[in-house]
């Protein structure tokens, strides 16, 4: 159904080399996780962030079906202790 994922972020790390797609929500480790995903999946001679970068040039709807998908998020009272 066309828009039906338009509410959805749009943060998605598309990782087409190996078929992945990665979920990730700011202040939920974002940083630690594209940082393990660039150290693991980068391209040889590509910096992690030319590597994030190129991963998140894709909206959510364009999300192939047969790819691993994966997210990450964060307790939400983990997150209200800290305060942010």
């Amino acid at each position: 159904m066309p828009g039906e994922f338009e509410a959805f972020p749009t943060d998605f790390a598309r990782i087409d080399d190996f078929g992945i797609v990665v979920m990730t929500v700011p202040k939920a480790a974002h940083t630690s996780i594209m940082s393990a995903l660039a150290a693991t999946f980068a391209r040889p001679g590509e910096t992690p962030k030319q590597a994030t970068q190129r991963w998140r040039s894709h909206k959510s709807r364009d999300v192939p079906l047969d790819y691993l998908s994966v997210g990450f998020c964060r307790n939400p009272m983990s997150r209200f202790r800290s305060c942010w």
